[in-house]
């Protein structure tokens, strides 16, 4: 089975596995606050 991972996220949520949260960062300083 082929997934995206945003699908695969949502199929795993739905079993109650906790998944982080995804975002996009333009900027390093972003990224970092993201990956916080």
């Amino acid at each position: 089975m082929d997934i995206h991972e945003y699908q695969a996220k949502e199929l795993l949520s739905g079993f109650g596995v906790p998944v982080p949260k995804g975002g996009v960062a333009y900027s390093a300083e972003q990224a970092v606050y993201r990956a916080s």
